[in-house]
């Protein structure tokens, strides 16, 4: 039996898809692509960052490339941005929106979860901590994660106070 006649519908209303579905997703779909979609256009944007450090620019990064890689990874990243608003319009989707203070609350509460697996008794389960490392973190850590926790919990960062 044709898919149309077990949903009930005539063979002229199967051929025409409903509202919710003009550009060929369910609604759960269109989330899933919007989102990925998002979150690859984030990626570029780190990569790009990434791509245009130059040596000795950040204390946490080293090897800079040079002039012929770095306009090679733009390149590639400019092409792959097209394309996704390419994909967007053709779908007819729109990125979805992120509020920026529940992003900034998530972001810190996942600090301060990284930063209570460096304190002390929890490096002891890598193995034995030297006095001197663990009197250092013991100094330090307990603070940016009493911060970073802090930071998470921030009310005012919403927009209705």
């Amino acid at each position: 039996m044709p898919f149309w006649k077990r949903a009930g519908r005539s063979q002229r209303e199967a051929s025409t898809p409903p509202a919710r579905m003009e550009s060929g997703l369910n609604g759960a779909q269109r989330r899933t692509v919007s989102v990925t979609l998002a979150h690859a256009l984030e990626t570029l944007d780190r990569i790009e960052r990434l791509a245009r450090l130059t040596e000795g620019a950040s204390p946490l990064w080293s090897g800079a490339l040079d002039d012929e890689r770095r306009h090679g990874v733009l390149a590639a990243g400019d092409a792959m941005r097209r394309d996704i608003f390419a994909a967007l319009a053709a779908l007819r989707l729109d990125l979805p929106g992120h509020d920026i203070a529940s992003a900034i609350r998530g972001e810190a509460g996942l600090l301060w979860s990284d930063l209570e697996e460096i304190m002390p008794r929890r490096l002891t389960g890598y193995g034995s901590l030297a006095p001197d490392a663990a009197e250092t973190l013991a100094r330090h850590v307990p603070g940016l994660a009493h911060a970073a926790r802090a930071l998470s919990e921030l009310r005012n960062l919403d927009r209705e106070q």
